[in-house]
């Protein structure tokens, strides 16, 4: 119930998730990694990242430190969330993730792999189902008929898996834009519930 009060949130509140405008009232750096972005790229989570490495005993400067000091993080992390964007969130985690060079995941590939060939092996179990009965018998009975039933919903979960993985179900968050994430979301979120 949760996810779909976020899907609604989001898909009903543009505004709340729309992209950070640029503005140059902070002349922060944000030093993450290496990463020196000028704050008006996305001024939020650079003030959040100024405010939680100011309580830190790491140099911003000193990627080490940074991406080893998990308290600091987590304050960073904290503050987005609660003072950020939706879009300013993951183009936190994305910044992180790329300046500490955190491995990244994309398992989308493997699992549309399992899943089309299972859908295709039912397929071919149904065809040949339908050939022997059709050759070797009187015709097609009521139990087909219910095979082509229960194909429906079959066939449908595998659109909609298919739809949320190529839009970014299986991969790391960050690495999703945020247009995509919302529609595999919502594919998801419609489908299953």
């Amino acid at each position: 119930m949760h996810v779909l009060s976020f899907i609604l949130l989001v898909a009903l509140d543009p505004a709340w998730a729309q992209e950070a405008v640029p503005t140059s009232k902070s002349h922060s750096v944000f030093q993450l990694g290496g990463l020196k972005t000028r704050a008006a790229s996305s001024e939020c989570y650079v003030d959040c990242f100024d405010e939680a490495v100011a309580v830190s005993l790491c140099d911003p400067s000193d990627n080490a430190c940074t991406c080893a000091d998990s308290s600091l993080i987590q304050r960073t992390s904290n503050c987005v969330l609660v003072n950020c964007s939706l879009s300013e969130l993951l183009d936190w985690q994305k910044r992180r993730a790329d300046a500490c060079d955190l491995p990244t995941q994309n398992l989308s590939t493997a699992f549309l792999a399992v899943e089309w060939c299972l859908f295709s092996l039912a397929i071919a179990a149904v065809i040949l189902r339908v050939i022997a009965r059709l050759h070797y018998s009187t015709g097609l009975g009521w139990d087909d008929f219910l095979i082509f039933v229960a194909l429906a919903p079959l066939i449908t979960t595998t659109i909609c898996q298919t739809i949320a993985f190529r839009t970014g179900l299986g991969r790391d968050i960050w690495a999703i834009t945020f247009s995509d994430l919302r529609t595999s979301m919502l594919v998801r979120e419609c489908h299953f519930h």
